[in-house]
């Protein structure tokens, strides 16, 4: 990292540190991150992003746009999390935030909402030491991460990139890793198997086919997939 970057992450070291708070302190449960989108919003028009929207289904874009000639990279989180659960059950308020032990303790600090924060403050660094690079760097809020079907996300690519001519070259996602990096995602497979059985009369059920049972080889082989 150059001096001037060093430089300037260190003057805004509390800032990310109270934005991420900030974040943690607004509860946004999958389907309700309405509060928090208006946050990370806020946030990055504060910080002199070229571009800032929100998408048709709730979705977070900000962009710093280089100067021409570069790879366009696209960092990105998501602003929803899964309910606390029990309180009774947390040795710190889930929605506090408080720092202890040089830690953050609180539901989403870690996944995604400490991430987050680092990447919002991160992109606009570069413009605060004078190095904007020379492709764009794109920021991405997803909503409804959390649920399997990853609605957010996909309507981010599937939609909201290519209409803004946003699609990007790279891809870096803030989930937690331990602080280790890792090259690929891995990614899932969804089937849609449908089998045929033949119906009969009560009376004389040999005379059908089950359905279920010719489904059974099919869930054997799935199970024995390496």
């Amino acid at each position: 990292m150059s001096d001037e970057l060093q430089a300037a992450a260190h003057d805004w070291r509390d800032r990310v540190v109270d934005f991420a708070q900030r974040l943690v302190r607004t509860p946004s449960i999958s389907g309700e991150e309405g509060a928090v989108a208006d946050l990370m919003l806020a946030e990055m028009r504060e910080l002199g992003y070229d571009d800032v929207f929100r998408d048709r289904i709730g979705n977070v874009v900000g962009v710093i746009r280089g100067t021409g000639g570069g790879r366009r990279v696209l960092f990105n989180t998501h602003l929803d999390h899964v309910d606390p659960g029990r309180r009774e059950l947390w040795a710190y308020e889930p929605y506090g935030a408080e720092i202890a032990d040089g830690k953050m303790h609180g539901r989403a600090t870690s996944d995604i909402k400490g991430p987050g924060a680092a990447q919002v403050y991160g992109a606009a660094l570069l413009v605060r030491a004078g190095r904007r690079p020379a492709g764009d760097v794109v920021v991405t809020g997803v909503v409804q991460e959390e649920p399997a079907a990853s609605f957010g996300m996909r309507h981010l690519c599937d939609v909201t990139l290519k209409e803004r001519n946003l699609w990007p070259d790279v891809v870096v996602i803030g989930e937690p890793t331990a602080r280790n990096l890792y090259l690929g995602h891995r990614g899932r497979v969804e089937l849609e198997v449908t089998t045929y059985g033949r119906t009969s009369h009560g009376s004389a059920p040999w005379r059908g086919i089950n359905a279920v049972y010719k489904m059974l080889p099919v869930i054997e082989g799935v199970r024995a997939f390496e």
